[in-house]
């Protein structure tokens, strides 16, 4: 997203190959349905290894360190076009009252590695019940259908998987005056139809 996140990436078959190699079977991958890159391998023991068999991937650092190069500067690209966003809302209102809709892991990168968590975040709204009425980032999780809207200028919406499921959701507080931002433009993007 916006954070170098991730020293080592592995594939399915990297995977497998390792845990054969230090006396695993492989058991089964299961690959996630939205997020094919995302996978979890099972593995039994099946032999004792005293040590490792050795073996060995093509030597691709240039090619490895290229990838890390253009990845790290993507997501400093992104961070400085997030930051963009944060420093245009704080300029067009200096204390715009703002919400986040979506409290997960999102929300605590853009905290934790952006400027909006300089800015004035006065409410958490997550449409997951299970997290309404807890705390979050120090605050406490509303429901976006009863909470008082008046109390919000803006609201950023932190997921981009869900980004348009929500804005479909709230587009219409867009009436009442309130701002709705989405970060990401989904165009073109697996993300754009689902």
């Amino acid at each position: 997203l916006f954070i170098l996140e991730h020293l080592h990436n592995f594939s399915s078959s990297v995977m497998k190959m390792l845990l054969e190699k230090t006396g695993f079977t492989t058991m089964g991958t299961h690959v996630h349905r939205k997020f094919p890159r995302s996978f979890i391998t099972v593995g039994k023991k099946a032999r004792a290894v005293d040590t490792p068999q050795t073996f060995s991937l093509d030597n691709r650092h240039g090619t490895v360190k290229r990838a890390i190069e253009e990845y790290s500067a993507r997501i400093t690209k992104h961070r400085d076009s997030l930051n963009q966003i944060f420093r245009e809302l704080s300029h067009e209102n200096p204390e715009p009252r703002i919400a986040i809709y979506g409290v997960g892991d999102h929300t605590g990168l853009l905290l934790q590695h952006t400027l909006l968590g300089e800015l004035n975040v006065t409410t958490l709204l997550d449409s997951n019940p299970s997290k309404q009425g807890s705390v979050a980032f120090g605050s406490s999780v509303h429901d976006p259908d009863t909470f008082d809207r008046e109390q919000i200028d803006v609201v950023v919406i932190s997921s981009r998987a869900f980004q348009e499921e929500i804005y479909q959701r709230i587009q219409h507080w867009e009436n009442d005056g309130i701002r709705i931002l989405r970060l990401y433009d989904l165009s073109g993007s697996r993300f754009a139809n689902e």
